[in-house]
C-alpha cells in the first residue's frame, strides 16, 4: 500500500513535475475533477466493497482546487443545492467542511411573471429549508481533499485524454496527450457538457442552442428581506432573472437573457449595471388587456371554490450595487447524450445530460448520478461480474433516463413557455401558475419533488 500512497502524491503534482501517469492498470478511471467527478472519486473512494479496486481521477486542469476561507471574496459561480445533493455531500463526509466556510440556506422562494398578474410562493415540506446556495469552487475544493484521503485514488492534474480503443473486450485503453496509456476496465466521462470522452467514443447526443445567455454577478443589496433568505426568479419576455441569497446583505444574480443583451450588461459601467438589474426587477411591462380580463377570471373562479387563493404583491431586494470584477456571462443550452453506457464507458453529470438553469437543477441530477452508479458498482462487484460489464451498467442507463428526461423536458418547456410575449402562452403559464399556488397539496408536490431531484 506504500507504493501505491508513493504513486499518488507523484501523480498529484505530476503536471508540475512533468510525470508521465505511465503505463498502468486501473478498475476505473475518472475523467473530470469537477463538483459530479469529485463527489463519484469520493463516493467510490469511500466503499469498502471497492477498497481493492485501483481507480484513477484525470483532470485536464493543472490548478489544483484550493479550500477557499471564509474572508475570501465570494466566487462567481454558484449552485443551488437541494436536500437530496445535501444528504450526498453529508454521507460523504465533505458538508460540514463546506458548511464551516460559507453556505446559504433559504426557506422561501417567490416566482412571478413580468406579463401577468399571476406569482407563486414556496416554502419547505420536509425540512427547515427549500435549498442551499454554495459556490462550485468551494464543494470542488472539499471533494478534492476528501479524494486524497481515499487510499485508493490517485490523482492527475495537466492530464488531457487525446485518444481511447480498446486492446481487448474486458480493458479500454486511454490515450493521454503525453503519450501516456491507462487501461482499465471501466471508463467515466465527468468532463462536463463539452464532453470530450463522449466525442471520442462517438456517443451521440440530441441538443440545441437556447441563443441566451446566462450573466451572473454578486450583488450587494440596499435593504434585506426576511433576513434574506428568499430565492426571488422573475420571469421576463426574454428569460428569467434571478437573485439567489449568499449573504444578510448580499446575492447571486443568475439572468438568462438574449446573447446580445448579455453582451450589452457584461460592458456595462457598475451604476448602469445596478439600474439595468433594478429595472429589469421592478419596472412594469405593458400587458395584454385578454390576458388581464382571463387571469382575473380565473381568480375570480379559483375564490369560488375557496381556495387559499392569493396573488399579493411581494417585493424583492433592491439591489444598490455589483462587484464588478464577478460580472461574467456563459451561453445555455439543452443537451441530453443517446446512450449514457458504452462497452466500459460510462457518462455522468454534464457530460450526459444538460438543462437550463432556470429551475438550478444541474448539478443536483448530477449528484443523482453518482448516487445510482455507485449502487450499481457496488451491486455488480459483490455479484461477483466484471466493474465494467456492460449489462449491469445498463441499469445505471435505465434508471437515470427515465428520471432525468422528463424532468428535463419540464425546465425545456417552461423556459419555452415563459421566454414569450404571445398572449396564449402568457394565458396558460398565468392560470397554472394561480392554480399552483392556490391548491396546496400540488404546490406541496412539486416542492417535495424539487428537494429531492
Amino acid at each position: 500500500m506504500s507504493l501505491l500512497l508513493g504513486v499518488r502524491r507523484l501523480c498529484t503534482t505530476s503536471a508540475s513535475t512533468g510525470n508521465r501517469a505511465g503505463n498502468a492498470l486501473y478498475d476505473v478511471v475518472i475523467v473530470g475533477s469537477g463538483m459530479v467527478g469529485g463527489a463519484l472519486s469520493c463516493s467510490l473512494g469511500q466503499e469498502p466493497i471497492l477498497a481493492d479496486k485501483r481507480i484513477l481521477v484525470l483532470e485536464a486542469s493543472a490548478k489544483q482546487p484550493k479550500m477557499l476561507t471564509k474572508d475570501e471574496q465570494y466566487s462567481t459561480r454558484v449552485v443551488n443545492l437541494n436536500i437530496g445533493s445535501v444528504e450526498l455531500l453529508n454521507n460523504l463526509g465533505v458538508w460540514d467542511d463546506i458548511a464551516a466556510v460559507r453556505v446559504r440556506a433559504f426557506d422561501h422562494m417567490h416566482v412571478w411573471d413580468s406579463c401577468a398578474d399571476s406569482s407563486v410562493s414556496f416554502d419547505p415540506t420536509q425540512s427547515t429549508s427549500i435549498g442551499y446556495i454554495v459556490e462550485n469552487d468551494l464543494i470542488t475544493a472539499a471533494l478534492s481533499n476528501r479524494t486524497r484521503a481515499c487510499r485508493n485514488v490517485e490523482v492527475c492534474y495537466g492530464k488531457k485524454v487525446v485518444g481511447l480503443g480498446r486492446s481487448s473486450e474486458a480493458w479500454r485503453n486511454v490515450t493521454l496527450q503525453d503519450g501516456s496509456e491507462i487501461k482499465t476496465k471501466l471508463l467515466v466521462a465527468a468532463d462536463g457538457k463539452y464532453s470530450n470522452i463522449r466525442k471520442l467514443a462517438g456517443m451521440n447526443s440530441i441538443g440545441w442552442n437556447y441563443d441566451q445567455s446566462a450573466v451572473v454577478a454578486r450583488l450587494d443589496l440596499a435593504e434585506v428581506t426576511r433576513g434574506n433568505r428568499t430565492a426571488w426568479q422573475r420571469f421576463l419576455p426574454t428569460g428569467p432573472i434571478a437573485l439567489l441569497p449568499l449573504t444578510d446583505d448580499s446575492s447571486s444574480l443568475v439572468w438568462s437573457t438574449t446573447k446580445e443583451h448579455a453582451k450589452k450588461l457584461t460592458s456595462l459601467t457598475e451604476e448602469d449595471f445596478v439600474t439595468a438589474v433594478n429595472a429589469a426587477l421592478f419596472n412594469y411591462y405593458p400587458r395584454s388587456q385578454l390576458v388581464d380580463f382571463y387571469t382575473s377570471g380565473v381568480n375570480q373562479f379559483i375564490s369560488g371554490l375557496q381556495f387559499s387563493h392569493s396573488n399579493s404583491l411581494v417585493h424583492p431586494p433592491q439591489v444598490s450595487g455589483v462587484v464588478m470584477d464577478t460580472v461574467a456571462s456563459f451561453p445555455l443550452s439543452f443537451n441530453h447524450s443517446v446512450r449514457y453506457v458504452q462497452d466500459g464507458l460510462v457518462l455522468i453529470g454534464d457530460a450526459a445530460h444538460t438543462v437550463h438553469p432556470l429551475a438550478g437543477l444541474g448539478v443536483n441530477l448530477g449528484f443523482g448520478d453518482v448516487v445510482t452508479l455507485t449502487e450499481v458498482l457496488k451491486s455488480t462487484v459483490a455479484m461477483g461480474a466484471d466493474i465494467g460489464s456492460p449489462s449491469h451498467l445498463l441499469r445505471y442507463e435505465t434508471a437515470r433516463q427515465r428520471h432525468n428526461l422528463p424532468i428535463m423536458a419540464f425546465v425545456d418547456l417552461t423556459k419555452r413557455i415563459y421566454s414569450t410575449s404571445s398572449t396564449i402562452p402568457i394565458i396558460l403559464r398565468a392560470s397554472l401558475t394561480q392554480l399552483v399556488q392556490s391548491v396546496k397539496p400540488i404546490k406541496e408536490l412539486l416542492t417535495n419533488q424539487a428537494e429531492r431531484i
